[in-house]
C-alpha cells in the first residue's frame, strides 16, 4: 500500500489531470476495495464489478475530492456505499458461493507449510467466523470488517457510513460482544 503522504501527493496530481498519478491510487488500494465490497455483497463477480465502478465514479468525481482528507477513507466511502446501494437494489439474499462448494479451501488459502490437522483447523475457525459475522446486522458487519480487515479508523468508519464516532464505537463494541458471546476466546484477537 501507498504511504498516506504519497497518496495526498498523486490524488493532487491526479486532480490536476495525471492519469498516471490516479492509476497509482488504483493499483494501491483495489484490493482493499474489493476486499470491503465482497464483504458487503458476498459475490465475487459483484465485488468485483463495484470495486471498478467505485473507481470509475472516483475518477469521474476526482473534481469533488478535497486533498485534506485521506484518499483510502474518500474511495472506501465510494465503494461501501455502491456495495450497499447495490444490496438494496437487488433485495439482497444471503447465498452461498459455489466457489468453494466442495468445502476445500481455494488455492489463495492453501498453505503447503500446514499439516490437514492445521489446515483443517484454520477451515473451521475460518466458517465459525464467517457464520458469527453472519449473525451481525449488515450495518455491524460492515463497521467491524471495515475496521478489522480494512483497518480504518473510527474517524474513517464514521465519515464512510455517514454516523457518529460514538455511534460507531457502539456498535464495535456490540458486533466484539455478540461475536464473543459466539465463539468465546477466538474472538480476542478482535479486541
Amino acid at each position: 500500500m501507498v504511504p498516506k503522504s504519497d497518496d495526498r501527493v498523486l490524488a493532487r496530481k491526479a486532480l490536476d489531470g495525471d492519469r498516471e498519478a490516479f492509476r497509482a491510487l488504483v493499483v494501491a488500494h483495489q484490493s482493499r476495495v474489493y476486499l470491503c465490497i465482497k464483504r458487503i455483497v458476498s459475490n465475487d463477480d459483484e465485488a468485483e464489478d463495484l470495486a471498478q465502478e467505485a473507481f470509475v465514479r472516483a475518477y469521474t468525481r476526482l473534481r469533488a475530492y478535497d486533498p485534506q482528507w485521506e484518499f483510502s477513507t474518500w474511495i472506501s466511502t465510494i465503494a461501501t456505499r455502491l456495495a450497499l446501494n447495490w444490496r438494496r437494489a437487488a433485495g439482497y439474499r444471503e447465498t452461498e458461493s459455489l466457489d468453494n462448494a466442495d468445502g476445500l479451501p481455494s488455492r489463495e488459502t492453501l498453505d503447503s507449510s500446514e499439516s490437514p490437522r492445521q489446515s483443517a483447523e484454520r477451515r473451521e475457525s475460518v466458517t465459525r467466523l464467517e457464520e458469527a459475522l453472519g449473525s451481525l446486522s449488515q450495518s455491524a458487519q460492515t463497521i467491524f470488517c471495515l475496521r478489522h480487515q480494512n483497518q480504518c479508523s473510527i474517524r474513517q468508519i464514521a465519515e464512510t457510513m455517514g454516523l457518529s464516532e460514538g455511534a460507531v464505537k457502539v456498535a464495535l463494541h456490540r458486533a466484539r460482544k455478540t461475536l464473543r458471546a459466539q465463539l468465546g476466546n477466538f474472538c480476542d484477537y478482535y479486541d
